[in-house]
Parts: C-alpha cells; structure tokens; sequence
C-alpha cells in the first residue's frame, strides 16, 4: 500500500531509515560502514542537504537530515560544483564545456537552460 501524501514544507527534518533484505548482517564491516559514510556525505553535499545525524547500524541505518527548498533553480556554477563533488572533476569539466560550446555557437539562453534543467531534473536539484 502506497504511503500518504507528506507535507511539503520550506524547510524540514526527516528521519530516514533502511533496513537491509531479510534483516542480514551485511554493515558489520567497519571499513564497509566507513565507505557508507563517506558516499552519504558526498550525496548530501551533491543534493544540498544537510546532514544532521547519522547511526550505520550491522543489518540498518538511520539518518537524520534537513532538507530546504528555494523558489528559484539553482545556479550553473553550483551545479558544476555538484557535479564535481558527486560524479568527479572529468565529468563537471566536460558538462562546463558543454556549456561553453553552446555558448560560444551563440545558442539561445533557453537551449542553455534547458541543458541545465535536465541536469536539475535529472538529479533532482531543481530547487534545492
């Protein structure tokens, strides 16, 4: 059964948690639950959300993050800089590059939005 509608606010905190298939052992590695850690930090750093608390637990985890929406999108270079820290400095150059040929083709403000939108879209960051 699907969960109900949660309220869409601004600005709020939201308790996650994930437990793994049938209940398994798999976090009881230190190593394994620091690499967790690590990838947690680079997704919220990626998506703007602040992390708050987190507990990796042998067979779940729980986090605790806010998470603050804007009207507006944000910029290009925060995209850019999103990329870097999620996907590496290969794959934002080659993206700001793109970016620079549309520009340099004189292409319409609203091509290059478009590419930054689906970017936005894509790894919803529309408005966060």
């Amino acid at each position: 059964m699907a969960r109900t509608l949660r309220i869409n606010k601004a600005s709020a905190n939201y308790h996650i948690m994930s437990r793994t298939n049938t209940k398994a052992f798999l976090f009881e590695d230190g190593a394994l639950k620091t690499s967790i850690v690590e990838i947690l930090k680079r997704v919220a750093a990626f998506s703007g959300v602040k992390l708050l608390a987190y507990c990796i637990m042998d067979d779940h985890f729980h986090i605790v993050c806010n998470i603050t929406k804007s009207e507006t999108p944000i910029p290009e270079a925060t995209v850019i800089e999103r990329m870097r820290i999620l996907k590496g400095s290969v794959m934002a150059e080659s993206f700001a590059q793109n970016l620079l040929s549309l520009r340099k083709n004189k292409s319409s403000k609203k091509r290059i939005e478009e590419e930054l939108d689906r970017w936005r879209s894509r790894k919803h960051l529309k408005n966060w």
